[in-house]
């Protein structure tokens, strides 16, 4: 019996995943982020899965493809001096899924005038090979701001 329990000891961490954390859901949008403020629009669209849908504050039609995606961030990167702060968010993580909702302001310049829309996010995540990926995202703007 002992040699058992010695042999499920030493086999133990062979079996055992590491919990998702928190901060890697946070640095999964800031990766978001980051994609789309140096321009990068394969990036972004790789961050999502092939299954996602996108619901964006500034689109009329759900997004459901990667094709779909790639159309919708070239508008997006081609705004000059795209950025945007992240004010707020608050992760959950059930086991291989994490949602991440919050709050945050897209900057760019229009015809001279720089325009800040605060929008409200909710980013939904699967873990798939130790990445988080994006399997379903909302975006609306703030009401009245």
């Amino acid at each position: 019996m002992k040699l058992l329990w010695t042999l499920l000891l030493c086999l133990l961490p062979a079996f055992a995943q590491a919990a998702p954390k928190i901060p890697d859901v946070k640095a999964a949008l800031t990766e978001w982020v980051e994609a789309i403020e140096t321009g990068d629009v394969e990036k972004v669209v790789s961050l999502y899965d092939r299954d996602s849908t996108m619901l964006s504050a500034f689109a009329i039609d759900p997004i459901t493809t990667h094709e779909g995606l790639r159309q919708y961030y070239k508008k997006v990167v081609n705004e000059p001096d795209i950025s945007i702060d992240v004010t707020a968010q608050d992760v959950r993580i059930f086991d291989n899924v994490a949602v991440n909702t919050g709050l945050y302001t897209f900057h760019w310049v229009q015809d001279g005038e720089t325009m800040d829309v605060p929008a409200r996010f909710s980013f939904v995540y699967v873990l798939k090979n130790g990445k988080w990926s994006i399997i379903s995202h909302h975006s609306s703007r703030v009401p009245g701001k």
